[in-house]
């Protein structure tokens, strides 16, 4: 029974988590929720569960919060040594490397995940990682590497009898086979596929027999049978329909219920894309049919949709098929004018460094060109070949007609069909060349007359820029309290001060007020320009709080600052969350006491050697505030002459760089560590001593990681 409470607890609070990240509050305030989870919670599979939920929030806005909480997900299921919690959160990561085309990266964690996940335990985990592998080849084109883990995930689904998964890597196998044009396996594949999919109940079932049904319909269409193709590539298209009217009436029957209201509107969009894949693909058949008005109103169609949704692969698809029929119909003007979309589209997804590489761009399109017509010619020698076999086998097939069964000339005569057809697809793709080259060139002309006037003017525009921010940052650095004014009042003091970009979102203030020392280490949202305008503001509010209006108790600075920032944000009416985090200290010389109030930032102290600290209250100056009123707590310290104390202030610039050894974050605990071994130290020296560490951590054996994050560390002894 003591067991059985504890884990009735953590269930409780995963379905507890699960529903504010997936209520009906806007993402900011789930956000917000969650985080306050994550601050007051520590059972490891509830923290895990947060983190993966936040990670979710802000999957498709924010790569690099998405990354930051997968990234600390990963480090405690690797604490916690639990397979199934690592695994997951590998298979995560490389979830967010795929969804943004990184696919060699994503390919790192799922063979990472691979290794780490016990597939006696947790065999369907197992199983998820080979459909992600499989998947990552078959995006990179890799058909040998999508058809090796399709089966090794086909043999393990058959062997836990997984039928959902027999179902999808009967799929890729057979789309693996059509890709090598083994034409007749592909079929056997997808048609056992398909059977299995139409036993399984649920909408799922559904999608995956509409997805079969479309892959079918292309089989027969590399066979040549295109009477059979439009018969299946209509049935996917007349079964996604009715899907998509099960979900405008809410007749949906998932799997997993909260499917129904997470991934609604991701559905739809996916119904709609899978039918204007079925209309581009009807409208393919049509035209090798010869039925080409058919074939152009269906591919454009289907591009009409494509483009709304920006699905890059239909949109090649589609213009290319358009540019051929416009070919077919003569109409020269249009296949080139749909030709050089085909280009747009194809040239956006393989690059997307195009501005620098402006000064290569003509001598790599020569190159290219010339590749091109090194092709073109190989192309012409192969269709002569063609042309020649082509002769001979009709005069074979002129012997043979005289000798043979009927059935036998009815063979030759496919045969004669498909290499015919094969003739003319080699001429298109000639012509399909000379498109691309005739595209290339009108590019260079194009390019060529605006690429120095837009250099000229984008060279002006950025040393505008630059010259603007350099001046903020010399209004910056004006703002900020000089060290030699600092040091007339704390002797014993230091600041390490790394703005990431050449202005900063954190700043550091003092003031002296009624024999009281007002000292802070602040954090605002955002760095550079965004950070610096933040700063700016909390510089303002802070002179006037304490100098005019004469508030010299920490935790009410800290309260009429918040008040402040909401008010001067408009954050009461508005939709501004931008605020700070900070830790601020008053020294009371006159009854030798220190306050301290933090927005969550800590104070760390040491004292004859042990190293203590205070945390700040959990919520931040200014943003999202869900309470009545906001009111910050003060902590007091009896200071000693006898007893010096040495206390730290920072923001979570320094211990959230990414280095050393691993690449990973230095981490709260290791920066404590380094200023309990350098409190000793003269000042001077603590503030080079850090200096140091965080270049050595930023280049650890000549690999090189970028400061991600404005860096403010400050010490003092009184």
């Amino acid at each position: 029974m003591k067991k059985i409470i504890p884990i009735m607890m953590i269930l409780l609070g995963i379905i507890s988590i699960r529903a504010l990240a997936t209520g009906g509050e806007d993402q900011e305030k789930k956000a917000d929720s969650l985080r306050q989870v994550l601050l007051t919670e520590d059972i490891d599979s509830l923290r895990l569960t947060t983190l993966y939920a936040l990670s979710e929030i802000y999957w498709k806005d924010s790569l690099s919060l998405t990354l930051d909480y997968l990234m600390q997900a990963k480090e405690i299921a690797y604490q916690t040594k639990n397979t199934r919690f690592i695994s997951r959160s590998l298979i995560n990561l490389g979830n967010l490397y795929q969804w943004n085309h990184a696919n060699e990266r994503a390919l790192d964690y799922y063979q990472e995940a691979l290794k780490e996940n016990n597939p006696k335990k947790n065999p369907k985990i197992h199983l998820e990682i080979f459909q992600k592998i499989s998947m990552c080849y078959r995006a990179a084109e890799r058909q040998e590497g999508f058809l090796e883990y399709s089966q090794k995930g086909l043999a393990l689904a058959q062997e836990i009898k997984d039928t959902v998964f027999i179902t999808e890597f009967y799929n890729s196998i057979g789309l693996s086979l059509l890709n090598e044009e083994k034409t007749e396996e592909a079929l056997e594949y997808l048609y056992k596929s398909y059977e299995l999919a139409k036993l399984d109940p649920y909408s799922e079932g559904k999608n995956m027999r509409g997805v079969l049904l479309n892959n079918i319909g292309m089989a027969y269409n590399q066979l040549g049978d295109y009477e059979k193709a439009m018969k299946y590539i209509w049935d996917s298209w007349e079964l996604q329909k009715e899907q998509l009217e099960d979900v405008n009436t809410g007749n949906l029957n998932y799997r997993n219920p909260e499917h129904k209201d997470i991934e609604l509107k991701y559905i739809i969009e996916h119904i709609q894309i899978g039918m204007a894949n079925s209309e581009i693909n009807i409208g393919i058949t049509y035209k090798y049919q010869g039925k080409h008005d058919l074939a152009l109103e269906y591919i454009e169609k289907g591009l009409e949709t494509s483009l709304k949704f920006n699905k890059h692969y239909q949109i090649r698809k589609g213009y290319m098929h358009l540019s051929e029929t416009y070919e077919r119909l003569g109409d020269d003007s249009k296949a080139l004018a749909s030709y050089k979309d085909f280009m747009t589209y194809k040239d956006s997804v393989q690059t997307l460094e195009n501005s620098q590489l402006t000064s290569q761009m003509e001598s790599r399109i020569q190159a290219e060109r010339a590749e091109k017509e090194v092709e073109q010619l190989q192309l012409e020698n192969k269709i002569k070949t063609q042309r020649s076999r082509l002769v001979n086998w009709s005069l074979m097939g002129g012997v043979f007609v005289t000798v043979a069964f009927g059935s036998v000339m009815y063979r030759r005569y496919r045969e004669k069909q498909r290499l015919y057809r094969e003739l003319e697809d080699k001429n298109h793709e000639i012509s399909a060349q000379n498109h691309e080259i005739a595209a290339q060139n009108d590019q260079i002309v194009e390019k060529s007359t605006k690429l120095e006037a837009a250099y000229q003017d984008i060279s002006e525009k950025n040393q505008h820029i630059t010259d603007s921010i350099n001046y903020a940052q010399h209004i910056q650095a004006a703002m900020l309290p000089t060290l030699s004014n600092i040091q007339k009042s704390l002797p014993e003091s230091f600041v390490f001060f790394k703005p990431r970009d050449v202005v900063s979102g954190d700043f550091y203030w003092f003031s002296e007020k009624d024999n009281k020392i007002i000292f802070a280490a602040i954090d605002c949202t955002g760095h550079g320009v965004p950070g610096a305008l933040m700063a700016m503001t909390g510089d303002a509010h802070l002179n006037h709080i304490v100098n005019i209006q004469g508030i010299t108790e920490a935790d009410l600075i800290l309260n009429e600052l918040h008040k402040a920032i909401r008010k001067s944000l408009k954050q009461a009416e508005g939709e501004n969350k931008d605020g700070m985090d900070l830790a601020l200290c008053v020294i009371d010389k006159e009854n030798e006491i220190l306050e301290f109030a933090g927005a969550k930032n800590p104070l760390v102290f040491i004292q004859n050697g042990e190293l203590k600290s205070i945390k700040g209250d959990k919520f931040a100056i200014g943003g999202y505030q869900s309470e009545q009123e906001r009111k910050f707590q003060k902590h007091e310290l009896k200071l000693s002459k006898e007893y010096p104390t040495t206390f730290y202030m920072y923001s979570d610039g320094f211990q959230d760089q990414f280095g050393g050894e691993n690449g990973k974050k230095f981490m709260p605990s290791k920066l404590k560590n380094t200023l309990l071994d350098i409190h000793q130290k003269p000042f001077a020296e603590q503030e080079k001593h850090l200096t140091t560490t965080f270049q050595n951590w930023t280049e650890f054996e000549g690999e090189s990681y970028e400061q991600v994050d404005d860096v403010l560390v400050m010490g003092f002894q009184v």
